[in-house]
């Protein structure tokens, strides 16, 4: 009878002192932005241009990122070549870093870290007149390319 009660004894230990199960985090263990700030602003002209690099390595997966925003205003996107506006605009290049918290399939939650490269170009008012934005995530996820208005020159 004593060992049956020692058996439950321990097993009752067991399930209650048990640590909590919690899934891989697929996480930022480094992010570096240039500019630090993770954004930058052109100057409000016929020509102009605003970027932001960022590198950065997850935990969780090994994935490596070394990704390139870009707006620009007066410049050819695909040769390169100057060729100024009409009237001004102002380009703005933007990284964001988000996490998000899920359930693994067996109901364990994990954190998720997300970027977002975001392009606009804004005209004389204010408005937006160009904006791209694309995500990568940890998990190896890829969002596509979303491009909404269009490039002014």
């Amino acid at each position: 009878m004593k060992i049956i009660l020692v058996a439950f004894g321990l097993c009752l230990a067991c399930i209650l002192f048990a640590p909590s199960a919690h899934a891989t985090d697929f996480v930022f263990s480094s992010f570096q932005c240039d500019p630090v700030s993770c954004q930058d602003s052109g100057i409000f002209d016929v020509v102009s241009e605003a970027s932001v690099s960022v590198d950065a390595f997850c935990t969780g997966s090994g994935i490596e990122f070394h990704k390139l925003v870009k707006a620009q205003v007066g410049i050819d996107p695909v040769t390169g070549e100057v060729e100024p506006c009409n009237s001004p605009y102002e380009p703005k290049a933007l990284v964001e870093r988000h996490t998000t918290e899920l359930v693994d399939d067996f109901g364990c939650p994990y954190n998720l870290d997300t970027m977002r490269l975001s392009a606009e170009i804004f005209d004389s008012l204010g408005g937006i007149r160009w904006s791209a934005q694309q995500e990568f995530s940890c998990d190896g996820g890829e969002g596509a390319p979303t491009v909404f208005g269009t490039r002014p020159c």
